[in-house]
C-alpha cells in the first residue's frame, strides 16, 4: 500500500488514530498500511496514538507492530511513544507501551520519565 499524505504528512492511519474510527484502522492494517511513515512532525502511528491518548488505537497498533522494537523508535526530539504517553498523562498507553515489551526493556528511557511515567501512574508498573 502506497501512503497518501496530506499537507500534514498525515496519513489515513493517523486520520484513523485522530477520529477514533477503530474500524478504518484495522481495516487499513489489514491492508498492510505501513505504521512507520511519519508525518511532517516526524509522528508514526504509534507516536500519534500516545499523543492522542488513544488506547484502542494503540492496542489494534501493537498487535501489527512489523518489528518489535519499531515501539522504541524515537522522533528527531528523541521522544517514544512511551515519552509522549507519559509526558501527556496517557497512563492507559503507557501501560499498554510498558507490558507490550515489558519494563526491563524500557529501562533504558532516561531517568527523568520513568519518574513522571512512575508518578503518573501511582507507582503501580
Amino acid at each position: 500500500m502506497i501512503p497518501f499524505q496530506d499537507s500534514e504528512g498525515d496519513t489515513a492511519l493517523h486520520d484513523a488514530i485522530s477520529k477514533k474510527r477503530d474500524d478504518i484502522l484495522s481495516l487499513l492494517l489489514d491492508n498492510n498500511a505501513d505504521i512507520c511513515v511519519t508525518n511532517n512532525n516526524g509522528f508514526n502511528a504509534l507516536h500519534h496514538a500516545a499523543l492522542r491518548g488513544n488506547p484502542s488505537a494503540m492496542k489494534i497498533l501493537l498487535t501489527c507492530l512489523p518489528r518489535p522494537w519499531i515501539v522504541d523508535e524515537k522522533k528527531d526530539d528523541s521522544y517514544t511513544a512511551l515519552h509522549l504517553a507519559a509526558l501527556n498523562n496517557h497512563v492507559e498507553v503507557a501501560e499498554l507501551l510498558v507490558n507490550q515489551v515489558g519494563p526491563k526493556y524500557h529501562i533504558l528511557l532516561e531517568d527523568h520519565v520513568w519518574f513522571i511515567l512512575l508518578h503518573k501512574c501511582g507507582g503501580e508498573i
